[in-house]
């Protein structure tokens, strides 16, 4: 039986979400994963190296040199997963956007690459502002349970996609961000959390097989023949964690591109007066 593409742009319950996130997922899988590799993968790999050199570091962490490799080897990597991260998002909006103008099996990844290149200081913009808000926010969650963070985590959510297809400024995609989640707060953190858990508990079980293995062989090697196993195992282990935690996010991040169309529809109603007007 052949399957109807995603339509982005339709009112949809939190089961319907689901199926559209994942259905889009498996329509186009291929494109999209090569999309985010190409994108977002040279900056993972420049994070990876550098956050499992930092690892290695600390077999020797007491010693002076070592701190100071810890330190900067830590401080790149962060740097690289924070561009990482900005081309991850970029390249999800860009992808839906390109897909929502031309259709599926209408464009190339060159064409997504073109949106990507034009929005990306625009993304990492946002980025940056986003985390001069949470820093001072998170500070006062530690006292609070985390509450006060977890609330702006989600009412902030849709400020990149208001960015992206309303070509908003960031205040006013803030202020509309704000108005979208009004009255939705719960059913769009119950998508995050469900959709967060169910991704989290796949990646955690494909990482499994690794994590034993590379424990089993550094432990019947011993700890002197072992330590060198022992560290490559850690390096690959934690490159796969990180890999698996960007996949995780752009799948998480298409919920949220989803549900937000689907609160489009609901408060404004565009496609559908969009379609009246066709008629």
């Amino acid at each position: 039986m052949e399957h109807q593409n995603i339509i982005f742009q339709r009112q949809r319950n939190f089961g319907e979400i689901f199926n559209a996130t994942f259905g889009f997922v498996r329509q186009e899988f291929s494109k999209f994963m090569r999309s985010l590799i190409y994108f977002s993968g040279p900056f993972i790999l420049m994070g990876t190296m550098f956050f499992g050199y930092s690892q290695i570091s600390m077999f020797a962490i007491f010693d002076d040199a070592n701190i100071s490799e810890f330190a900067g080897s830590y401080m790149f990597g962060a740097i690289f997963m924070f561009l990482a991260f900005t081309m991850l998002i970029d390249t999800v909006l860009a992808y839906v956007d390109i897909y929502n103008l031309k259709g599926a099996n209408n464009f190339e990844i060159e064409d997504v690459w073109k949106i990507v290149r034009k929005n990306f200081f625009k993304v990492l913009g946002t980025n940056i502002l986003l985390t001069l808000i949470y820093v001072p926010i998170f500070a006062i969650s530690i006292l609070m349970l985390g509450i006060p963070i977890i609330y702006v985590s989600v009412v902030t959510l849709f400020i990149y996609p208001i960015q992206y297809f309303e070509g908003l400024s960031f205040g006013n995609a803030f202020s509309k961000s704000f108005k979208l989640v009004k009255n939705r707060w719960f059913f769009t953190f119950g998508l995050i959390l469900v959709c967060g858990l169910v991704l989290n508990f796949l990646t955690s079980a494909a990482s499994l097989p690794l994590s034993i293995i590379s424990g089993a062989v550094s432990y019947g090697l011993g700890v002197e023949d072992g330590e060198g196993y022992m560290k490559i195992g850690l390096i690959v282990y934690y490159a796969l964690a990180i890999i698996s935690t960007y996949i995780l996010i752009s799948v998480i991040y298409l919920t949220v591109i989803v549900n937000y169309f689907n609160l489009i529809e609901e408060k404004e109603h565009r496609y559908l007066f969009k379609k009246i007007e066709e008629i």
